[in-house]
């Protein structure tokens, strides 16, 4: 019963709404694809900025200025989309909080988890950048500094991961003892 249950939710989460796109509107691009384009396009960007800096059309500070304008607001994208995301993973959350507490909370802390590491490593970025231009660093020690940045945030994301995994795995085992000493129970043992 409970598996024709799962595979009729899971034909309606998936399979219905794929197909009634199909049916009425053009094909979705990938998100992928969406992103490598946006990358190539800032790309084309930078070069049009160095050929304008060459031809004396800009000054270097002009489009250093042009740049980094460029890259907030893309950041201010990145994190739009980043907290939209969280958004919908808060109202997940709610869902699953009422019928299953424990892995709620599980996924709470890690979600939690998640974010202090990316705040903390978004600081630590600006500290760099900070230091950077001030003269504070060379490029190199920048560099350094923002791959170290990277390897830490990963760290601390794998880590989280590693704990949930965890939990996951002890949760399945206590169901599959309770299933054993369900079926035993039934059957009279």
């Amino acid at each position: 019963m409970k598996t024709k249950l799962l595979a009729l939710a899971l034909a309606l989460t998936f399979v219905m709404p794929v197909t009634a796109l199909a049916e009425d509107a053009p094909a979705a691009t990938d998100p992928v694809d969406e992103i490598r384009a946006e990358i190539q396009e800032l790309r084309n960007y930078l070069t049009e900025l160095r050929e304008q800096v060459q031809n004396g059309e800009l000054t270097k500070e002009e489009a250093k200025e042009a740049w980094k304008t460029t890259l907030a607001e893309i950041r201010e994208k990145k994190e739009a989309l980043f907290q939209d995301m969280m958004d919908k993973a808060e109202q997940k959350y709610e869902n699953l909080a009422e019928n299953n507490p424990e892995l709620a909370e599980a996924i709470r802390n890690r979600f939690e988890g998640f974010t202090a590491a990316r705040t903390e490593r978004h600081e630590r970025f600006k500290e760099l950048r900070e230091s950077f231009d001030n003269g504070e660093m060379d490029r190199g020690q920048y560099r350094l500094g923002i791959r170290e940045a990277h390897q830490e945030f990963k760290a601390k994301r794998l880590e989280h991961k590693e704990q949930f995994r965890s939990f996951i795995q002890d949760r399945r085992e206590q169901l599959r003892e309770r299933r054993g000493m369900d079926d035993s129970e039934e059957t009279g043992e």
